[in-house]
């Protein structure tokens, strides 16, 4: 159930912080961290690489990747 607090926090903040202008691109790792921090019984680094960073990958890559045509 914290764990629920802490991605409904995260993405409340990322929602108002980036209204009043803070860039996207930094906000994302920061809030992923503090979503993480509220994972109770999880390795916090771990967590933090194994899952966003692989999915930021996936999303980059796919954002540049060139189609034909």
């Amino acid at each position: 159930m914290i764990g629920l607090a802490g991605v409904t926090l995260a993405l409340g903040l990322l929602i108002f912080l980036a209204y009043r202008g803070v860039s996207v691109l930094l906000l994302g790792p920061v809030m992923a961290l503090v979503a993480a921090l509220f994972a109770a019984g999880t390795p916090l680094l771990a967590s933090y690489t194994q899952v966003f960073m692989g999915s930021a990958g996936g999303f980059i890559t796919q954002f540049f990747r060139q189609t034909d045509g």
